[in-house]
């Protein structure tokens, strides 16, 4: 009979009472897993350090580590056996066809009371597979055979997969994740799960549909990392806030006014909500607002713990881990709108500053959170672009190349990135008449100009 094997580690220096309430929660976890990948019939059995499952093994083997907890997986055959003949005899089925010409390793692990030891099994096993012309090699094996003995039941594997370890999801509470959909945020999301937090995400949109819809593709791949729990997700219109700081602050603390309000939207969302902290991507150093100074004033009178997973890693190393949990390459196709408010910062404010920037941004911020939408994952809304088009140029318009069109060839040629400062330097009060082309960031980044404000345009 085949059987996976799940392993967990930190678990298991729990006192009892803990341990025990967390592997119930890792099962709880690992079967909703399993529904979430349709694995079908799944049956359980616990005993100490170990978690078996039946029925699917390949599926579950899947399922199971994309779960917290988790350290690692095999699919095992398993033998109730009588003497160690049994087990013997059994090890032939399974691998005297892989040791052909292998050198290969038998390695034991025994529990229970036994009228051998791990070392009789291990030296009988190696004697029967040697002679299918393998090879036995304890420091360079090829292939390292597995045989795990319980009482009076043996598994046999030869594969060990890793999971993402840590501590079962929601045995450490609930917080709410700032999400940007870049390659950092989705990172501290899944690296705070690990540590046995259930994540619900808050997305403050400067864009528009087409930027939403790239941005929940990303919270899609942190949703099948979160079994076990099943992720709000709330979707908050910021233009409010871009208004706001963009007229009544001074230009270079824009970034940190906007840090500063992205931490109070989550505040009073975790006071209707229950939250017990907030979570940041933020990278000690790494952009101006992530210094050390400016996290030390924008943390002024926040209520709950903000929670930075990520403070003390690299871009490299946050990209390392993107990869490895599936979100680089989706985050990679989000627009990056948060730099439309980098213009030469300051790197650190003072305290009456944070308070009269909070008086500022009281209104706006009230409005954002009271519209804040709670979206499905299914959702996928478009702009409607009949908005955004006009037949006609203005007199006095600014035409906008955005790609290499020749019917803008007397437009000013710009690149998405370089269009938010190129219009503050030029006047926000000016027409905008942009040549995108059909391209659905381009025309995402008209829409979310006009939202701030800008009489922005795209020429049909």
């Amino acid at each position: 009979m085949k059987v996976l094997i799940v392993r967990y580690d930190e678990i298991g220096i729990k006192k009892p009472g803990t341990r025990n309430k967390m592997e119930n929660t890792l099962i709880s976890n690992l079967l909703a897993s399993a529904k979430f990948y349709n694995c079908g019939k799944t049956e359980v059995k616990k005993q100490q350090g170990r978690i078996f499952l039946y029925g699917n093994v390949e599926c579950l083997s899947n399922s199971s580590i994309k779960v917290f907890g988790v350290k690692s997986v095999s699919i095992a055959e398993e033998l109730h056996f009588e003497n160690i003949n049994d087990i013997a005899q059994k090890a032939v089925e399974i691998w005297a066809d892989k040791v052909i010409r292998k050198k290969f390793a038998v390695i034991v692990r025994r529990v229970g009371k036994h009228n051998f030891s791990s070392y009789d099994v291990a030296r009988l096993v190696g004697e029967v597979l040697l002679k299918h012309d393998g090879k036995v090699d304890l420091d360079n094996p090829e292939i390292k055979l597995y045989i795990e003995i319980r009482d009076y039941i043996a598994y046999f594997y030869d594969n060990i997969i890793e999971g993402p370890g840590g501590l079962p999801l929601g045995s450490e509470g609930i917080a709410i994740s700032l999400i940007s959909g870049g390659i950092d945020s989705p990172v501290s999301s899944w690296m705070i799960m690990k540590r046995g937090v259930a994540v619900d995400f808050l997305y403050c949109n400067l864009g528009s549909e087409i930027t939403k819809n790239a941005v929940l593709n990303v919270i899609y791949k942190l949703v099948e990392w979160s079994q076990g729990y099943t992720p709000k997700i709330f979707v908050a219109d910021c233009s409010a806030i871009t208004k706001t700081i963009m007229t009544q602050t001074d230009k270079k603390i824009w970034p940190l006014v906007f840090k500063r309000a992205l931490y109070k939207i989550a505040e009073k969302i975790s006071e209707k909500m229950g939250y017990e902290a907030i979570v940041t991507g933020e990278s000690l150093g790494q952009v101006s607002t992530q210094t050390l100074p400016a996290i030390k004033t924008l943390n002024y009178q926040i209520s709950l713990p903000m929670l930075r997973p990520l403070v003390g890693f690299d871009k490299d190393e946050i990209t390392k881990i993107a990869r490895k949990i599936g979100t680089y390459e989706y985050s990679e196709k989000v627009p990056e709108y948060c730099s439309i408010f980098s213009f030469h910062p300051k790197i650190k404010i003072s305290y009456n500053e944070i308070i009269e920037i909070d008086k500022k941004l009281d209104n706006a911020i009230q409005s954002v959170v009271n519209s804040v939408e709670k979206v499905d994952l299914n959702t996928n809304k478009s702009i409607n672009i009949n908005d955004l088009i006009i037949d006609k140029i203005p007199e006095n318009s600014i035409i906008i190349n955005l790609t290499n069109s020749a019917e803008c060839a007397k437009g000013i040629q710009l690149s998405p990135k370089n269009v938010i400062e190129f219009i503050f330097k030029t006047g926000i009060d000016k027409n905008y008449i942009f040549c995108t082309n059909g391209d659905k960031f381009n025309i995402d980044l008209v829409s979310s100009l006009r939202k701030m404000g800008i009489k922005a345009y795209i020429i049909n």
